[in-house]
């Protein structure tokens, strides 16, 4: 994952390296929120120390997705509650 060799794994390399592994486009909101954490220190980038594996990003990315259905669905639901009693 880190393509430049500086040590760290950057927001891009960090997008990069899990499109590559999952061979699929992933959004760069979800590439923001899974980098805020595991970005323990919060300097935006990833240290040795700080990565993780394959398995626990998919899972994050997993439950990342799952949160927002979950808010898309409930703000269908609010939106369908006001506009019933206009």
């Amino acid at each position: 994952f880190d393509l430049n060799g500086d040590g760290v794994i950057s927001l891009d390399e960090l997008k990069a390296g899990l499109e590559k592994t999952w061979k699929s486009d992933i959004p760069e909101n979800r590439i923001i929120k899974l980098m805020r954490d595991f970005d323990k220190n919060s300097d935006g980038a990833l240290q040795l120390e700080e990565f993780v594996t394959i398995e626990r990003f998919r899972n994050r990315l997993e439950a990342l997705v799952s949160e927002e259905k979950t808010e898309e669905l409930e703000a269908q639901k609010a939106a369908q509650k006001e506009a019933e009693s206009a």
